[in-house]
């Protein structure tokens, strides 16, 4: 009697199709698909498409920042100009520029305010690029008091990659999302995600 040789099960194929698609998408600079136990939380304007809006007349922030984000550096001793960047961006036809021409005290952030639940981990990344050796936070703060869930420093090229920081909140908040350059630099940033896991 002649066993016939096993197959994989077509669920064991597709499972197979679509890690070979994840890793595919990854290489081209796609954002890795998420598992069933993940979600995505929403942030205005994550791709830096939605138009841009003015910094206001302070005269240390210039420039328009995109829709949906905000400059958080008036209180700072910064000279900074953020614009819109249509030149090779990650993806879509825009990213978001901000060059930082002075830091004499306290440190440029670029932020959103996303609400976060008790006990989760979340995951923050963005695409950056720049001038090689610029220094990029990606931090997730509470706004009310000051309570850092994570923080990082990317150190940005000239070619696209992506960067992220890791965080557990420890109670129901409002957090600001981070992008916080405490030195002179010229980055671009693109494509931010946030992920509850």
């Amino acid at each position: 009697m002649t066993i016939p040789a096993r197959t994989p099960s077509s669920h064991a194929r597709l499972q197979g199709l679509a890690v070979a698609l994840g890793a595919l998408l990854l290489a081209a600079g796609a954002s890795a698909p998420l598992t069933a136990a993940e979600s995505e939380i929403p942030l205005k304007n994550a791709d830096f498409e939605g138009g841009d809006r003015s910094t206001g007349t302070n005269p240390k922030v210039t420039g328009n920042v995109a829709n949906g984000w905000s400059d958080n550096s008036d209180w700072a001793d910064v000279k900074v100009e953020y614009a819109q960047d249509g030149d090779k961006p990650h993806g879509g036809k825009a990213a978001q520029r901000i060059t930082v021409s002075k830091v004499g005290g306290g440190a440029v952030q670029m932020v959103q305010t996303v609400s976060l639940k008790k006990g989760k981990s979340y995951s923050f990344s963005a695409w950056l690029k720049g001038k090689p050796g610029a220094q990029v936070g990606l931090f997730l703060r509470r706004v009310d008091p000051y309570t850092y869930y994570g923080t990082t420093k990317a150190s940005v090229t000239e070619d696209w990659k992506q960067h992220k920081v890791d965080a557990t909140v420890t109670e129901d908040a409002d957090v600001l999302v981070m992008i916080v350059l405490e030195s002179p630099a010229d980055i671009v940033i693109d494509d931010v995600r946030l992920v509850e896991r």
